[in-house]
């Protein structure tokens, strides 16, 4: 019996085409914000557009955080628009969906960017910190962009190779996001918890901007290919295409028509069952706010669990083992072996 229909039914409809998401209208840019755009990246430089939300701030930087405050509400809530209307257009349900930047790269570098004073209650340990932090992201990226000039001297035009050089700088950058914590404890730069805070939020403002140039690439890779399979591309280039894809969450309607492709192709052992696992929960998670195989966790205190809604908790472990994952409570102690546990750092 094919896979897909033994697991999903009528649960995912027939791939729809590949229609551009209709947009929102877009937040008006602020000037803390516009003047730090350089070569259309958002530069957050020293950070000081954040001093207004701090005590003992001017009445200009108290105007300049407000500003930036009400535009990241209102770009979050343009973004969730924009993904609501492009569900709707393939079918989906989008009640899980809340404001976030999405497909707004700008809104989301300002957004991570300015997350990385949350830990902080004064200006003076910020600043402290990103004194620190800054010159250690800044060298780990240029070990990725030198790597990446490495490998661009070794060109392929084939697929499989294309799909695996992007796969492993989107790898590499995710490693460093939890600084110092699991298994790269041993080799990371020691800093304090508020420290590693604001490397995290830097090395996320460079994963907005590698997430967006992957999502459009892949977009015309899989227009141009199809959705890559198993026996065209190998297992290790189709692995790269899931993780591409599992990464591109700032357009949840792509990752829904990539699932519904994927589908009839792990029927033909064409994709691994785990990843389209995976892959379904990180939609249907995001866009209804449940999942069916809790491969998608968070920390509840010092406890971990699946995020949002786990359908029929008692038949969890029985539809993993259908699409070869572990147990779940296996797979919470792999997440704590790699990530550390909840609570400890």
């Amino acid at each position: 019996m094919i896979l897909a229909l033994a697991l999903w039914g009528s649960g995912l409809l027939a791939a729809p085409p590949a229609v551009p998401p209709a947009a929102a209208i877009p937040a008006p840019v602020p000037e803390p914000v516009r003047s730090r755009i350089r070569g259309g990246r958002f530069d957050p430089g020293d950070f000081g557009f954040l001093k207004g939300r701090f005590p003992g701030a001017s009445a200009d930087e108290v105007r300049d955080w407000e500003a930036v405050d009400r535009y990241e509400t209102a770009c979050m809530a343009a973004a969730a628009d924009t993904v609501r209307t492009a569900l709707a257009r393939a079918g989906a349900s989008a009640s899980g969906i809340r404001p976030q930047p999405f497909g707004d790269r700008l809104c989301g570098e300002v957004v991570h960017a300015t997350s990385a004073a949350s830990p902080f209650e004064q200006w003076g340990p910020f600043a402290q910190a990103l004194r620190q932090a800054q010159p250690l992201v800044r060298s780990f990226l240029l070990g990725i962009r030198l790597q990446e000039q490495a490998a661009a001297d070794f060109p392929s035009p084939a697929p499989a190779d294309a799909l695996r050089r992007r796969a492993v700088a989107d790898s590499t950058l995710r490693a460093a996001s939890d600084w110092g914590a699991g298994d790269a404890s041993a080799s990371a730069p020691p800093v304090d918890a508020a420290t590693r805070a604001v490397i995290g939020a830097l090395l996320d403002v460079e994963l907005v901007r590698r997430d967006s140039d992957n999502l459009a690439w892949l977009r015309a890779f899989v227009a141009e290919h199809g959705w890559p399979r198993i026996g065209a591309v190998g297992k290790a280039a189709a692995e790269a295409a899931w993780l591409l894809v599992q990464h591109a969450d700032a357009d949840p309607a792509f990752q829904l028509r990539a699932l519904r492709m994927m589908e009839p192709l792990a029927g033909r052992g064409e994709v691994e069952r785990d990843k389209l696992a995976l892959l379904w929960d990180r939609v249907h998670l995001k866009t209804e706010g449940v999942q069916r195989f809790g491969t998608q966790t968070r920390c509840e205190g010092a406890r971990r669990v699946a995020a949002g809604r786990l359908e029929d908790p008692q038949g969890v472990d029985a539809r993993r083992r259908r699409m070869g994952l572990s147990t779940f409570e296996a797979n919470l102690r792999r997440i704590d072996r790699l990530y550390g546990a909840c609570g400890s750092h």
